[in-house]
Formats: structure tokens, C-alpha cells, sequence
């Protein structure tokens, strides 16, 4: 018996290496629970930004083609269990997972980082530092990219201008005004937005030259980037976004199956164009009433996923699918899928 195991393996490692050098060992433990994403031909990736939670246990994620795992930004940029804090951790999850070719992103998300200091000056809104602080943050990855023998694979910005609060306009009645809410300003916002990323994309450049690196940039926006009304230099934000960055991951987040097929294609066709590789990510945090798809039963969740992948994948740039984000999935899997 031990013998024929011992065949068994090293047919596979011999597999591996003639087609792409990764062994695909699933020893998740949540294997039962996500069996269901392996029903569809596709990859996933998934968000976790829950890092204290994950960051000791990358064998969760060999059912994704890639993890997008929050570094320490926000509240946790200090805490102890920060990139910054504990590199070596950081670094033995990505070599877990790049040896199952699975590709770790340095997520970060902050959407005042789409502030510059000249749109604040222009509209009167309150700057501090906002670039300089995502730019400190993009610097501890270019570092540690320096540094580790196993290294990130993109810097990922889930920085969403349209959900700045509006700090100048907050009253008793109005507590939660977006700058995004006075029409106005939202080319100008974009514009913004789209400088800050230009500067960090020459960051990665100049790193990935003078380090032989390979960093990619990827954003985070939602599908309804792609109208035509929303112009940065004279074109749509996302056309001048498919310019600047390396994969653009859409937040195409409905629970109607119509909805994500229609919105999904209209970005495809208005992209393609450009050659740059598009994920369509799905939203499961039940928080999220009206676009959160944990109201399905796993057949209604099979006939939305294919409703959508039969014609995304008719488009080369189509790359797969997101999930946001592992925490809520895994939450309605257990749950739901698995109690049905």
C-alpha cells in the first residue's frame, strides 16, 4: 500500500512538473464546504480582509486561483499581525500558496486615497496626507518584495471614490453625505482618483525594473464605472483606467441573474479593446440587502453563476470570477449550502 501511494505521488509531481510546476494538493479545511465553486469551469479569487484570522492558515485557500489577503491597513496598519508587523508570516503564506500556483495581492483599502492635495484645494475639502499615507503603504510592499525570496504578486486598491464621506456637510440630518452625492464634482473626484493611481503605477514600474520583478497593479471599482457620463481626460474613467492599471476587478453586485449577465457583458464589450484581464465579483455579505447573493439556495446560485460564465467566457479578456469575500462565503456555505 505504501508503495502504491508512493507511485501515486510522484506521478504527480512528475505531472506538475511537465505542466506548469504546481501539485494540486487539496487539503482545505473547508474542502466540504467549498467543493461548490470546483462545479463551474472557472477560477475564483477572494477577498480576505480579515488577515488575523487567515494569515496561519493558507491551505483554506487552494480552492482559489487567487487570494487577495488585506496586509494591515486601516485600523490593523500597526497591530500585530500587520506585514510590517510579522513579514516572515506573510511570506510563508504566499509560498504555501504559489507552490499550488495560487497568486497572493497586497489588498489595501482606504477611499480617501483618492484624494490628491489639488482636488482638495479646488473643492474645499479637508486633505491630510491621504496620498502620502496609501504611497507608505504601497512602500512596505515594494520592500518587502525586496527583500522576501517569496513575493507578492499585485498590489491590490479597493479604494472606491464614491463612498468619500462628505466631512463639511455632515449635520444632524444629514450624517452620512458622500462628496460623490454633489454631481458636480464627480468627474473632478475621478480625476483625482486616477492621478494617485498613475503616480503608484510608476512606483511599480521603477520597482519592477530595478528589482527584476514582476508587481502588477489591480483595482477594485463597481460595474457602473463604465457609463459614459462618468470622464477623465475626455473619456470614460474605466477606458482611462484600462490605460493605467494591469487587471480590473469588477464589482458587479446584484442579486438579480439578468442584471449581472447585462452589466458584466456592457463592461466586457466596452473593454475589450484593451486587452486587460476582467474578474466579475459577487457579494455575499448578508448585510448587503439587495445585492447580496445570500438569499440563494445552491440551485439558484448554480443558475446565476452559469447564466453569466456561458457569455463571459465568450470574451478573451474574462479572467473568472471574485468572491466577496471569503469570511461571508464560507458563513453562507456552511449555512445554507450545506443544510439544505
Amino acid at each position: 500500500m505504501k508503495e502504491a501511494k508512493l507511485k501515486i505521488l510522484v506521478v504527480v509531481i512528475i505531472i506538475s512538473i511537465l505542466f506548469g510546476g504546481c501539485a494540486k494538493f487539496t487539503n482545505s479545511s473547508n474542502a466540504e464546504a467549498i467543493n461548490f465553486i470546483n462545479n463551474f469551469n472557472t477560477s475564483y479569487s477572494t477577498w480576505i480582509w480579515d488577515e488575523s484570522f487567515h494569515i496561519d492558515s493558507p491551505v483554506n485557500f487552494l480552492d482559489f486561483k487567487e487570494v487577495y489577503i488585506n496586509t494591515g491597513n486601516s485600523k490593523a496598519y500597526d497591530n500585530e499581525r500587520a506585514v510590517k508587523a510579522v513579514p516572515e508570516k506573510y511570506e510563508d503564506f504566499i509560498k504555501t500558496l504559489n507552490e499550488e500556483c495560487i497568486k497572493v495581492h497586497a489588498l489595501f483599502g482606504e477611499s480617501k486615497w483618492a484624494l490628491d492635495e489639488d482636488f482638495c484645494k479646488q473643492f474645499d475639502v479637508y486633505y491630510y496626507r491621504y496620498f502620502e499615507d496609501l504611497l507608505e503603504h504601497v512602500k512596505l510592499i515594494l520592500d518587502f518584495n525586496k527583500e522576501r525570496e517569496h513575493k507578492f504578486d499585485a498590489i491590490h486598491l479597493d479604494i472606491e471614490p464614491h463612498t468619500i464621506p462628505d466631512e463639511k456637510r455632515i449635520t444632524d440630518e444629514e450624517k452620512n453625505p458622500k462628496l460623490w452625492d454633489r454631481v458636480e464634482l464627480r468627474n473632478d473626484l475621478l480625476t483625482s482618483y486616477v492621478r494617485n493611481l498613475e503616480k503608484i503605477k510608476n512606483q511599480i514600474d521603477k520597482h519592477n525594473e530595478e528589482n527584476q520583478d514582476d508587481l502588477k497593479l489591480v483595482v477594485d471599482i463597481p460595474w457602473w464605472y463604465i457609463n459614459e457620463e462618468l470622464i477623465v481626460d475626455g473619456v470614460n474613467v474605466v477606458r482611462k483606467l484600462a490605460n493605467i492599471v494591469d487587471e480590473i476587478v469588477v464589482m458587479n453586485y446584484t442579486n438579480k441573474s439578468n442584471e449581472f449577465l447585462n452589466h458584466g457583458k456592457q463592461f466586457l464589450d466596452n473593454t475589450q479593446e484593451y486587452k486587460i484581464p476582467i474578474r466579475m465579483a459577487m457579494e455575499f455579505d448578508p448585510e448587503q440587502t439587495g445585492v447580496s447573493l445570500c438569499i440563494f439556495s445552491e440551485e439558484e446560485l448554480k443558475h446565476y453563476i452559469n447564466t453569466g460564465l456561458e457569455e463571459f467566457k465568450k470574451y478573451d479578456a474574462f479572467k473568472g470570477l471574485a468572491i466577496h469575500d471569503y469570511k461571508t462565503f464560507i458563513n453562507y456555505k456552511n449555512e445554507k449550502l450545506l443544510y439544505e
